[in-house]
């Protein structure tokens, strides 16, 4: 009888610790997720940022401006699309989940991922 009760405890043992291994999981996969939601959406907002940076810093300068600067291909492996309307600076993930506009000056052209050139011509700033 001893060992069979010593069986069934440790039976009940290994079923707890696989509970509680399997709650520590789900608790890590979704503090991953939410890591990675907020790591979208500091780069959404960065590369924002960086395009309205650029077309203010072209804005400042004298005419003959001209400089080039990167935007990344995908944002951790989203595609996304950034765009200037109306003196304002977008960036979307292409599933809308992450998306933010930016005030800037305007600029004829838009932004490509890569390399994008930004100049200022006759007090005219122009990308691409």
């Amino acid at each position: 009888m001893k060992k069979a009760q010593s069986a069934i405890e440790f039976l009940i043992l290994i079923a707890a610790l696989g509970v509680i291994f399997i709650m520590a999981l789900g608790y890590f996969q979704g503090n991953l997720a939410s890591k990675e939601k907020e790591n979208t959406n500091l780069l959404v907002k960065d590369i924002a940022s960086q395009i309205q940076e650029e077309i203010s810093i072209a804005a400042a300068a004298s005419d003959g401006y001209r400089r080039e600067f990167a935007l990344p291909e995908t944002i951790f492996g989203r595609n996304y699309t950034a765009n200037l309307t109306e003196n304002m600076a977008c960036v979307a993930t292409s599933d809308r989940r992450f998306a933010l506009c930016l005030p800037a000056d305007y600029a004829s052209g838009q932004p490509r991922k890569g390399i994008n050139t930004i100049s200022k011509i006759q007090g005219s700033i122009q990308l691409n």
